[in-house]
């Protein structure tokens, strides 16, 4: 071997010792940044502005880093430690859009309105009485007919029937208008006509008993009967009458015996002609009571009706008026803004 060849040799030994040592105090080039959000890894070598997820958290590198592990070497600016918290990943899965509550279902549709037993607010001046008013537990009597036989008309009738003048709306408040002539067809038991509803049924006292009304006078030349407890056994007269006079006195005329022809009239209040005002006639036990605008007074059922069974009447039974041929024009008029019976 040549003096030149063992020079060369030497040379060449020499640069790859010194190839060897410069590379080993110079680091392999880091991996490329994997997509940020991903898991944080030990093995990878992170470079400024990674994103990482360690343990649920969100971390970014403030520098190349690798095997510093976030959730124990973060700090602020200035902190020297190669991560610092950050947001905006999540390991946790979205939550599901809440379940919409089903739509709450539609309010039931109430069922056809009857008419009401009392009457009141919702009156309408385009029906008929018995429209507005229940008038089944009724029979209408009126002025007219045959001598002693007066016209009568059903409860179920009633739903649809008018007969002006003497028994119709009144179209302006649809008030229950009941007008009485001067001279009409009555019973054979009576003196004067009327246009009264009976009631059908008949009771016993025991129990709560109470007719109920709201009712204005408009006319009455003398003095009419707008409510009535009468007498469905035994002879056929009235317990009580309560009266409307043209003065506005409101009295209670009470029979003192079951056979009529003796009563007493005690007044119980005053009110003026065409003002409406309630009243309830109410017989319970052995005491009657009547209530005129809050105004009540108590009475003795009279010793002869003990026993008895009774029903009520409500309309306008003019005291003035006399039998005879009907007359197309009348001179008394009630009119009922309410009426209801309770047993």
């Amino acid at each position: 071997m040549s003096t030149n060849e063992t020079s060369r040799q030497r040379q060449l030994k020499l640069l790859g010792a010194l190839s060897a040592a410069v590379a080993a105090t110079c680091p392999v080039a880091a991996m490329a940044n994997p997509a940020n959000c991903s898991a944080w890894t030990a093995s990878v070598a992170y470079t400024a502005g990674a994103v990482v997820v360690d343990q649920g958290k969100t971390y970014k590198a403030n520098w190349w880093t690798q095997g510093n592990e976030p959730i124990t070497n973060n700090g602020g600016s200035g902190s020297g430690q190669p991560w610092t918290v950050s947001t905006g990943c999540s390991t946790t899965p979205t939550p599901p859009a809440p379940t919409p509550k089903p739509p709450a279902p539609p309010a039931p549709t109430p069922p056809a309105p009857t008419p009401p037993g009392g009457g009141g607010a919702g009156l309408s001046g385009s029906l008929a009485p018995g429209q507005n008013f229940n008038l089944a537990p009724f029979t209408l009597q009126l002025p007219t007919g045959s001598t002693d036989h007066p016209d009568t008309v059903s409860g179920s009738a009633l739903v649809t029937f008018t007969d002006s003048p003497y028994f119709h709306t009144n179209k302006s408040d649809g008030s229950m208008v009941m007008a009485d002539p001067k001279q009409g067809v009555t019973t054979s038991g009576s003196l004067h006509p009327r246009v009264e509803l009976r009631e059908n049924a008949t009771w016993k006292t025991s129990g709560t008993n109470v007719l109920s009304a709201t009712v204005e006078v408009v006319e009455v030349p003398s003095h009419t009967t707008i409510g009535q407890i009468f007498q469905g056994s035994g002879p056929s007269k009235p317990l009580c009458e309560l009266q409307v006079t043209s003065a506005g006195a409101v009295k209670l005329l009470i029979e003192k015996t079951n056979e009529g022809g003796s009563s007493t009239l005690p007044e119980i209040t005053t009110v003026s002609l065409g003002t409406k005002f309630d009243y309830k006639l109410e017989l319970s036990g052995t005491t009657i009571t009547v209530t005129v605008n809050n105004v009540t007074t108590t009475f003795p059922l009279p010793a002869t009706f003990i026993g008895e069974s009774f029903y009520f009447k409500a309309g306008d039974y003019d005291q003035s008026a006399v039998a005879g041929t009907p007359l197309a024009s009348v001179s008394t008029v009630v009119q009922f803004y309410a009426l209801s019976i309770k047993h």
